[in-house]
């Protein structure tokens, strides 16, 4: 071998070196003794899941790391892209996701820092509006009363929607008279002889009412 081609030998020994304990396989795995990090898979819900606004969603999930074993806890996290952060654990229930689509997440993290995730989507419905409830506290049914007496009814409501129903929401009807009144508490001594079949109708401000019906005699 010439003194050249041997001086030339030394110079790229420390690189073939470094070529030969490369840890690249070309896969992107981790060599040995590097930190993997956890694998984490949703099981529930599905992937694609609906449900109505103020259901509980139940989140369910896995988080497997080859040097701590199974993580929980505030190492798991579920966060939504809507909403942020919702909740820890592998198991967990959220009643309070607003309406429309989520990106769910659920992140586990290990001991040494390194995450793993995985990634689901899911929707909120709005719940459909409901109708207003309505009740007769007086008179009661099978009440008489005498013509031209002087007959006071009293009325509640409420709207499950949470509106405020003012008094123009409350209407009083005879089968037999048509119109008694507007409010919860009216009176009148114009009814007509004989049963009528008394009608409170609550309207809340979406258009959805609610009725509650009491039958009363008139006795000339």
């Amino acid at each position: 071998m010439s003194f050249f081609r041997s001086v030339r030998l030394a110079l790229l020994a420390p690189a073939l070196l470094l070529i030969g304990c490369s840890d690249d396989d070309g896969d992107g795995g981790f060599t040995p003794g590097e930190n993997a990090p956890p694998v984490v898979n949703i099981t529930s819900p599905a992937d694609g899941s609906r449900f109505d606004e103020g259901e509980p969603v139940a989140l369910g999930g896995t988080a497997l790391d080859a040097e701590d074993g199974m993580l929980g806890g505030e190492s798991v996290v579920w966060s939504s892209d809507k909403d942020g952060i919702l909740a820890t654990g592998t198991t967990v229930a959220v009643a309070n996701l607003s309406v429309g689509d989520h990106t769910i997440t659920l992140t586990a993290t290990d001991s040494d820092f390194a995450t793993g995730d995985d990634v689901i989507s899911i929707g909120i419905d709005a719940r459909p509006p409901e109708p207003p409830t309505a009740s007769i506290t007086q008179p009661m049914t099978d009440d008489t009363f005498a013509q031209g007496e002087q007959i006071l009814f009293i009325g509640t409501g409420s709207d499950p929607d949470g509106a405020d129903l003012e008094e123009e929401a409350f209407v009083w009807t005879s089968d037999v008279n048509g119109l008694i009144g507007v409010g919860r508490q009216v009176g009148s001594n114009t009814l007509a002889p004989g049963p009528h079949l008394i009608v409170l109708t609550v309207t809340d401000p979406q258009g959805l009412t609610g009725t509650a019906a009491v039958l009363i005699e008139i006795n000339p």
